[in-house]
């Protein structure tokens, strides 16, 4: 039984070229292309920040028990993690920040926030200040007149006493000039580490590199240009996922890999 082969020829390229000089088709391609070269290459500050769940680290269940800091009894401790990152390209200055509205973690329950301290951070000298206000507040500040570059970020060790048992909600304000809010939540739940932009570089040019030696050598030879179906099946595949990857880093994804 013959293997059923797909070609293509003079006049496949003829019926594909005629499709794209549709008015309709070329303003859609148009417009596609314009946009997504638009978003890739505009610059934007994306401050984002998210904060963990909290994790019990100890808890008075007994009168004979009794849970310590720095000499002073508490019923509980708790801690969560606080993450700030620039998810845009464009870098965040110290001097974007107004001194008014500073970096404030804060809560309006009743908590006591023990310590804060910096778990990881993307650069070495990338620091940051923090000073604890009335029980439940810090206000951060960075050192050194740093900026906080695209995929730049750091993380907080929130240590804490809480009278709701955990429940208590914590929130990050923030004044950043050239953006409307500041500092925004996004949820890092289901967080996984992306590739880098390396690796959909690599893609596009591996699909390419498949079409254009195909292409060329069946070109050289004068001949058709021929796919068996299971070679179809794979560069439709490759090509979808390739598509999917690069809509979900430009779209969707979220680079932290210094946070792993």
């Amino acid at each position: 039984m013959q293997e059923k082969l797909i070609s293509i020829n003079k006049g496949t390229f003829e019926k594909i070229l005629n499709f794209l000089k549709h008015p309709i088709t070329a303003l859609i391609f148009g417009v596609l292309v314009s946009y997504i070269f638009y978003l890739i290459s505009e610059k934007n500050k994306i401050p984002s920040y998210y904060i963990s769940p909290a994790t019990l680290v100890a808890q008075k269940n007994d009168n004979n028990l009794q849970i310590l800091y720095n000499g002073k009894e508490y019923k509980n401790i708790y801690y969560r993690n606080l993450i700030l990152w620039n998810e845009g390209s464009e870098y965040i200055d110290s001097k974007d920040f107004i001194d008014s509205k500073p970096m404030k973690l804060n809560n309006t329950d009743s908590v006591n926030i023990l310590s804060v301290n910096t778990v990881k951070s993307s650069r070495n000298d990338l620091e940051f200040e923090n000073k604890i206000i009335g029980n439940n507040s810090v206000i951060f500040k960075i050192l050194n007149d740093e900026a906080i570059e695209e995929n730049d970020g750091v993380c907080f060790h929130i240590l804490y006493s809480d009278n709701k048992n955990g429940n208590s909600n914590f929130n990050f304000l923030s004044r950043i000039k050239g953006t409307s809010n500041g500092f925004t939540f996004k949820n890092l739940e289901n967080f996984k580490t992306t590739s880098s932009k390396k690796s959909i570089y690599i893609l596009w040019a591996i699909l390419l590199s498949i079409l254009a030696i195909r292409v060329l050598v069946l070109l050289f030879y004068k001949k058709e240009i021929v796919f068996r179906k299971i070679e179809a099946v794979f560069l439709l595949c490759f090509f979808g996922l390739t598509v999917y990857e690069t809509i979900y880093y430009i779209f969707y994804s979220t680079n932290l890999n210094w946070l792993n």
